[in-house]
């Protein structure tokens, strides 16, 4: 992993910190896929 071997950064930290860019980059992805269907769909937001 890149933090441990160029930072001197301790496993957990690397591990952890991976998790969570993990978990936002997939929430954003969803959230994309959400407001293109929506955009482009059949269905198109009530405002």
């Amino acid at each position: 992993m890149v933090p441990v071997f160029l930072w001197n950064e301790s496993w957990n930290i690397a591990v952890f910190g991976m998790a969570i860019v993990r978990y936002v980059l997939n929430l954003n992805f969803t959230w994309s896929v959400n407001s293109v269907a929506h955009i482009w769909g059949n269905k198109p937001y009530d405002t």
